[in-house]
């Protein structure tokens, strides 16, 4: 999903929240800055244990034995080593299952059915992208007890990225 902000295919994300009675309480505002964790490593081209610059997964095109260490999971990265931050341009509460194909776009999926038939940058949707953001969804969700089916409440976060670090946005590789 890096590399889906990176090019500006992702603008959406989704966020479980807590409710109160079936009210969602929403704790995202527009104009909250989020910043984006992600998979790197520290490099140095100086003195073993020095951390000079950060190599980040989803653009990294080198062979791994290159890598001085091993890569730390996203979870780990620290405020310092982030690349990117998200603006929040719109807010909104809804159902998991109220997902437009429209919005399963522009959470970053590639619609399955768009893509073996060669249709590139599907921007009406289909709900073939519904059922592939459902995927991701799970993939991520489920072992914590939110997924798809539970139907969770969730912010609907619209965004607009900012490189803050090291690289810039819009790369390919």
């Amino acid at each position: 999903m890096v590399r889906a902000i990176c090019l500006g295919r992702k603008t959406q994300t989704r966020r479980v929240v807590c409710s109160a009675h079936e009210d969602p309480i929403i704790k995202y505002r527009q104009g909250d800055l989020l910043w984006v964790r992600e998979t790197f490593c520290w490099g140095s081209d100086g003195e073993p244990g020095a951390q000079d610059f950060v190599i980040y997964r989803a653009n990294y095109a080198g062979p791994e034995e290159k890598l001085f260490r091993p890569w730390t999971p996203s979870i780990f990265m620290p405020r310092r080593a982030s690349r990117i931050t998200l603006e929040v341009t719109n807010v909104r509460a809804q159902r998991l299952q109220q997902i437009s194909p429209i919005d399963s776009i522009a959470e970053g999926v590639e619609c399955a059915i768009c893509a073996d038939t060669g249709m590139k940058n599907c921007k009406n949707g289909c709900f073939a992208a519904v059922a592939s953001f459902r995927d991701l969804w799970d993939s991520i969700n489920a072992k914590r007890g939110f997924g798809w089916e539970s139907n969770p409440w969730v912010a609907a976060l619209e965004f607009r990225a900012h490189a803050t670090n090291v690289d810039t946005l819009n790369t390919e590789s």
